[in-house]
């Protein structure tokens, strides 16, 4: 009587440090390949198709996609942090000019965000690749709101809300920051909810 079958095999391709999603940090992890084995008496003979790959955490043991290798979160922060920094100076431009208060409260903001405070060059050069740009801020928000959480886009009406609440001129930016709930995709009622919150945690400050 003769016995076959098929089997799948894991063998190590390569190491590599790369930042794994579970831990939050930079681990070591394998690249595995697995592949699907002809087997004759339960020994597998040889390699009969590539099932795919997966890279393995050395420290946590958790599989991922293969994609994992190219995240970079410094990268990837950087670009958030960017972002919001775009978001900030186009709701400060809603009145044409970035006045002094609203440069005072995006550098406090900002701060907060990086831990640290925005270079005034580069701030400048922002201030003038947005005025260049033509966008206005939901113009600028359509293009990556999809991308934002929950929390992304609470931060985001948080960011617009105290900058136009800080500018000498700040009826031109309510326009902009009441259209705001259209363009993140969220209802009314959360938009109003997240406002509230702000200005109660204004007053209690």
């Amino acid at each position: 009587m003769i016995i076959w079958g098929w089997t799948r095999r894991t063998s190590v391709v390569s190491k590599h440090n790369f930042h794994c999603p579970q831990c939050s940090q930079m681990r070591m992890g394998s690249l595995n390949q697995i592949r699907t084995w002809f087997t004759l008496f339960f020994v597998p003979l040889f390699p009969f198709g590539l099932c795919g790959n997966h890279v393995e955490c050395s420290t946590c043991g958790g599989t991922f996609g293969e994609e994992v290798l190219l995240l970079d979160p410094q990268r990837q922060q950087q670009d958030r942090l960017m972002k919001m920094l775009r978001v900030m100076v186009l709701a400060a431009l809603a009145d044409g000019v970035v006045d002094n208060k609203e440069r005072a409260e995006i550098n406090k903001q900002y701060t907060h965000l990086a831990g640290l405070p925005f270079e005034h060059q580069a701030f400048d050069e922002q201030v003038r690749l947005a005025m260049a740009s033509k966008n206005d801020l939901n113009g600028l928000l359509s293009q990556f709101a999809h991308e934002l959480s929950d929390r992304g886009k609470a931060l985001v009406v948080k960011l617009v809300h105290l900058v136009i609440s800080a500018s000498d001129n700040p009826k031109v930016g309510q326009q902009q920051l009441l259209r705001l709930p259209s363009t993140l995709g969220i209802t009314k009622d959360q938009f109003t909810t997240l406002i509230k919150n702000m200005k109660d945690r204004e007053l209690a400050s």
